[in-house]
């Protein structure tokens, strides 16, 4: 069913923008066209050449995705970023400003579907919105995910994340990362980060790592891979701990809180490592980047584990 015939009274049917024409007709009326059209409380609406792009905030702050001419949304922001800066707006009210319904399913995590996709079911003399399809059944989101906006199909949809998982690979994550974290509590009871979390005070907040960064999430990964503990990894974890929103307390933060917020890291990226130690059959930009495949993986996996000993 075409969108534009779905006529409604459900609260989650009624997006300010619907199709690209609504969103064009909307951006026309900004005052000053560089600076954008304000859309709702949060966002922004820019036109580029002939796409509109939707921000959360202005152009300084996360691009949700844009309206292209065929009538089609794409989202191109990464999973890590929505979680790090509007995932909260998004569950709360995207559905508001476009036709699309947001679902948190686990830490980094989420599944997106157009509303006219959504199954309904009759309650009495009501109708409600079938979450256990948002939870379970709706694509999950990743960076690129796109809907045509007039049926309401996702048209480049992937399988879950979860859905293939190699079990041998899965197996040495976890040893790998079980050695790592004991590594860590190692020198937090020795008191190794002191002089670190001393220095990550004088030196402000500059230094807190991007763990969604190539650089550091791949630092990350070796270091557990190998059971490695470099000293830029260490200080890392260290200005993260002084510095990081979640923990700010500098004053009070001494080695033994460090594997805990360790934990936190691991936790919050454990999709991205996964995805680097071969788990899933996708491999990250992080790993083609190394030209490290899961083949190459396995077929080294008797190296690696003599490695990664304690």
């Amino acid at each position: 069913m075409h969108f534009s015939d779905m006529v409604s009274r459900q609260w989650w049917l009624k997006a300010q923008v619907r199709t690209y024409e609504d969103a064009l007709a909307l951006v026309k009326t900004a005052k000053n066209p560089s600076k954008g059209k304000p859309f709702r409380s949060w966002g922004r609406l820019y036109m580029r050449d002939a796409n509109i792009h939707l921000y959360f905030g202005n152009e300084q702050g996360v691009e949700i995705g844009y309206f292209s001419p065929d009538n089609k949304f794409t989202f191109t922001s990464t999973p890590h970023t929505i979680r790090s800066m509007c995932a909260h707006t998004l569950a709360a009210s995207l559905y508001a400003a476009i036709p699309f319904m947001w679902q948190r399913v686990g830490t980094g995590r989420y599944r997106v579907d157009h509303v006219c996709a959504i199954p309904t079911k009759p309650v009495e003399d009501r109708t409600y919105i079938s979450w256990e399809h948002m939870r379970g059944n709706a694509p999950e989101y990743f960076e690129g995910i796109q809907f045509d906006l007039n049926t309401g199909k996702c048209t480049n949809y992937r399988p879950d994340i979860l859905s293939s998982v190699n079990t041998d690979a899965r197996k040495q994550w976890l040893s790998a990362l079980r050695k790592f974290k004991y590594g860590i509590k190692a020198r937090a009871r020795v008191r190794a980060f002191d002089d670190m979390l001393e220095q990550s005070k004088k030196d402000g907040n500059r230094g807190i790592p991007d763990w969604s960064n190539t650089t550091w999430l791949n630092l990350l990964y070796t270091s557990i891979k190998n059971n490695e503990y470099p000293i830029e990894l260490l200080r890392g974890i260290a200005a993260h701990a002084i510095w990081h929103g979640h923990w700010y307390k500098p004053n009070a933060i001494v080695s033994a809180d460090v594997p805990p917020i360790v934990n936190e890291i691991c936790n919050t990226h454990s999709i991205d490592l996964r995805k680097l130690f071969g788990v899933f059959d996708e491999v990250s930009e992080v790993q083609a980047d190394n030209a490290v495949s899961r083949h190459e993986m396995e077929r080294g996996r008797a190296d690696q584990g003599a490695a990664m000993a304690v």
